[in-house]
């Protein structure tokens, strides 16, 4: 989106500030209903906020900031970080978590831990085996180096009698 490199300028860490992003936000949202693409860069304030909240281990915050992004954007990263801030929570809702990275999962190209994240839940909460397979699938695809994805994809295999992609998946 045309703002994009203005927003990112805006941020905390290039010296600007998050009242600076809100107010440069607040000029785009006029143009919103012509041009979509600006939803993205006038959430970004929120985005920004919600991974900072993210980073410093916050959660409640990082939650509840990043919850709040994804009603005014389809930017991937508030999805992530609600998703992942619910689970880092004892009282996080799972079913709530695999709802956000669900939604993560709609924005190309994707990001492993969440793909892993996203089949465990399914694996956990529905038992479909075949829709975590998918999840799981997508992780390694992602980071095939990563043994906990593979481990995982093994994990998958074995219980559906499909033990030679369980030993390869193993190794």
């Amino acid at each position: 989106a045309w703002g994009h490199p203005l927003m990112v300028a805006l941020e905390p860490r290039w010296g600007g500030s998050y009242p600076q992003m809100a107010q440069f936000a607040e000029t785009l949202k006029p143009y919103i209903a012509e041009r979509p693409m600006a939803a993205i860069v006038a959430a970004m304030p929120q985005v920004s906020l919600a991974n900072q909240f993210y980073r410093a281990e916050k959660w409640r915050e990082a939650e509840a900031v990043a919850k709040e992004a994804t009603r005014h954007t389809t930017h991937r990263a508030p999805y992530y970080d609600a998703g992942v801030a619910l689970l880092r929570q004892d009282s996080g809702n799972r079913w709530e978590a695999l709802m956000y990275l669900l939604g993560e999962s709609r924005f190309p190209p994707g990001n492993a831990y969440a793909a892993r994240q996203r089949g465990h839940l399914i694996w956990e909460l529905t038992g479909d085996v075949d829709w975590a397979r998918l999840s799981i699938e997508r992780a390694v695809e992602l980071e095939p180096e990563n043994g906990l994805g593979q481990w995982m994809l093994g994990g998958i295999h074995a219980p559906q009698g499909r033990v030679d992609e369980a030993e390869t998946a193993y190794r």
